[in-house]
């Protein structure tokens, strides 16, 4: 009997043992969730607040990369050459059109690489050589009229996130 009473002293005492560690397990659990609770508020508000950064520092790089694509056309632009237009998209392309007279066609391909040795302040380039279309041309008027032109560059932009 005395081994029963044993055996049954022993199942009792790992019995309170467990008991004792779960009640603390669930203190620490409980603890930890009223923390989560506590800077939950705090945390998705920094979340916000760095998305809003984020796209107001995106807007302001797109607001630059196109004054900057405005100078460097301002700049290099022959004085034979007539813009009609200028469309900066997908804050990375440059499509700038206009026209010129049959006979200073070649001033539109001097220009467009003139565009595309175009330095920033700081020695980058500012589109990228490698991408972008040829330029563009077309006559008119054979005769008389003058030759549309369109040129498209691409930004050389490096992405750090």
């Amino acid at each position: 009997m005395r081994g029963l009473f044993a055996v049954i002293g022993l199942y009792l005492a790992g019995v309170a043992v467990y008991a004792v560690a779960l009640g603390a397990a669930n203190y620490r659990a409980n603890s930890v969730e009223a923390d989560v609770a506590k800077y939950s508020n705090a945390y998705t508000n920094a979340i916000q607040l760095k998305t809003r950064y984020d796209i107001l520092k995106e807007r302001q790089d797109l607001k630059f990369a196109a004054l900057d694509c405005w100078k460097a056309v301002a700049e290099n632009m022959p004085e034979t050459l007539t813009l009609e237009s200028c469309n900066f998209s997908g804050g990375k392309r440059l499509t700038i059109s206009g026209s010129v007279s049959n006979d200073q066609v070649a001033m539109v391909y001097k220009f467009h690489d003139a565009l595309k040795k175009y330095r920033l302040p700081d020695g980058q380039l500012l589109f990228d050589p490698m991408r972008g279309e040829v330029p563009t041309t077309r006559v008119l008027n054979p005769t008389t009229g003058p030759t549309s032109w369109t040129l498209m560059l691409e930004l050389k932009r490096s992405e750090t996130k």
